[in-house]
C-alpha cells in the first residue's frame, strides 16, 4: 500500500470545526472586554466632568454668593475665570448640566428632600449624561454649599 502526504479533506475539515468552536467563544470574550473597556472609560470621564463642575460651580459661589441665583448652568473657562453660563453644554458624547436651588430643610433643621426652603444654603447637583449603545447613563454629584463653604455632601 502507497502512503500519501499531505491532508485528507475530512482532516481539513475537522480541524476548522475544532477551529471555530475554540475561536467564535474566544472572540465574544474579546468583544465583550472591549466594550467594558469603553464603558469604564465613558464613567471615568463622565466623573472627570462632574467633579470639574462641581469644582467650578463651588468657586463660583464662593466669590459671587449673591449674584447665582436658582436655575440650570454649566461651567465656562474662557477669560481664565470660573463663570457659571446659563443652560446644560455638549462635550462630545456627554451633556453636563449643574442645576442649584435652595437648599430644603425639616423641621428639625436638618437638610432634607422636603421641607422648608433655606435661602442661605445652596443645593449644586450636577449631572453628566451620555449614551452607549442605545442605553443612557448617568453620574451625577450633589452637595450642599453655604455662604461659608461645604455644609454636607
Amino acid at each position: 500500500m502507497k502512503r500519501q502526504d499531505g491532508y485528507s479533506l475530512i482532516e481539513i475539515v475537522l480541524a476548522v470545526a475544532i477551529l471555530a468552536i475554540v475561536m467564535v467563544p474566544l472572540v465574544g470574550v474579546m468583544i465583550r472586554g472591549y466594550s467594558v473597556g469603553v464603558d469604564i472609560g465613558d464613567q471615568i470621564q463622565a466623573v472627570f466632568y462632574a467633579q470639574e463642575a462641581m469644582e467650578s460651580a463651588y468657586n463660583v459661589l464662593s466669590h459671587q454668593w449673591e449674584e447665582v441665583s436658582v436655575g440650570e448652568y454649566h461651567p465656562d473657562l474662557g477669560s481664565g475665570v470660573w463663570v457659571l453660563l446659563t443652560g446644560s453644554e455638549e462635550i462630545g458624547d456627554f451633556t453636563r448640566v449643574i442645576t442649584i436651588s435652595n437648599a430644603l430643610r425639616d423641621a428639625d433643621g436638618n437638610l432634607s428632600d422636603s421641607g422648608d426652603e433655606d435661602k442661605k444654603t445652596k443645593r449644586v447637583e450636577v449631572s453628566v449624561h451620555w449614551s452607549d449603545l442605545g442605553v443612557t447613563h448617568e453620574k451625577e454629584i450633589v452637595s450642599y454649599y453655604s455662604e461659608v463653604g461645604v455644609v454636607e455632601e
